[in-house]
C-alpha cells in the first residue's frame, strides 16, 4: 500500500501530493510507462491543456505541473505557470473580490485550482508571480470565511456555516487549500486554516 503523503511544514508540493509521493510512486510509474502516465504525458505534450484551461483550469494546470515534477522538463513548468498567471488574473477580477456580487461555486473552484497550482508549481515561480498569487489567495480566503460576502447563502445561513452541501464543501476546500498553500509565507494562513478546521468540525462532523 502507498503511505499517506505528509509534507514537511515548508515543503512544496504539500496539497494532495508530496515530494516523497513523486519519488516513490509517480516516478517509478513513469519509468515503467504505465498507461495512466503515458496518457498524461501525451496530454501534456499536446495543446489540449491550453484549450482546456478556459473551462477546466484545475485539470490543465495539474497535468502540466505533474509532468514537470516527474520529468524536470522546464517547458511543462513554463506552460503551467502561464496558465496559473491567467487564472490568478481571473480570480482577482472576480466580482466576489471587488464586492460587486456575492460568492459563487465557480469562484470556489477557481480559488481551489489557484491554490493547488501555486503549491505544485511553487519552485518554478519567480518571486513576483508568487507574491501576486499569495495576495490573491489571501484575499479570496478572507472572503470565503465572511458571511457578509455570501448574500446568496452558499456557505452561510444567518451567520452560521451551512451543513455539508455540494457548494459548501467546495467553498470549504477552497479556503482550506488556500490556507495550507500559504503556510509559511503569509501570517494570516494559520488563522485561515484554524477557521476552516473549526467550520469543518462544527458543521460537518
Amino acid at each position: 500500500s502507498v503511505p499517506l503523503p505528509v509534507a514537511a511544514p515548508d515543503a512544496h508540493p504539500r496539497l494532495l501530493i508530496t515530494r516523497d509521493y513523486i519519488e516513490q510512486t509517480l516516478r517509478p510509474r513513469a519509468a515503467e510507462n504505465r498507461p495512466a502516465w503515458a496518457a498524461l504525458r501525451a496530454y501534456a505534450n499536446s495543446d489540449a491543456p491550453e484549450a482546456d484551461a478556459v473551462t477546466h483550469p484545475d485539470g490543465a494546470i495539474r497535468a502540466l505541473a505533474v509532468a514537470w515534477l516527474v520529468t524536470g522538463d522546464q517547458a511543462y513548468a513554463a506552460r503551467g505557470a502561464d496558465l496559473l498567471g491567467a487564472l490568478r488574473e481571473q480570480v482577482a477580477a472576480d466580482p466576489a473580490l471587488g464586492g460587486a456580487s456575492g460568492l459563487s461555486v465557480a469562484f470556489f473552484d477557481r480559488v481551489a485550482a489557484l491554490a493547488v497550482g501555486y503549491d505544485w508549481l511553487y519552485d518554478a515561480l519567480s518571486s513576483e508571480p508568487r507574491a501576486e498569487i499569495e495576495q490573491t489567495l489571501s484575499a479570496a480566503a478572507k472572503r470565503l470565511r465572511d458571511p457578509e460576502f455570501d448574500p446568496g447563502g452558499l456557505l452561510w445561513a444567518d451567520g452560521e456555516p451551512h451543513a455539508f452541501t455540494g457548494a459548501s464543501a467546495r467553498g470549504l476546500w477552497a479556503q482550506t487549500a488556500s490556507a495550507l498553500a500559504l503556510q509559511g509565507t503569509r501570517p494570516e494562513a494559520s488563522g485561515l486554516a484554524a477557521d476552516a478546521r473549526a467550520r469543518f468540525t462544527g458543521a460537518v462532523l
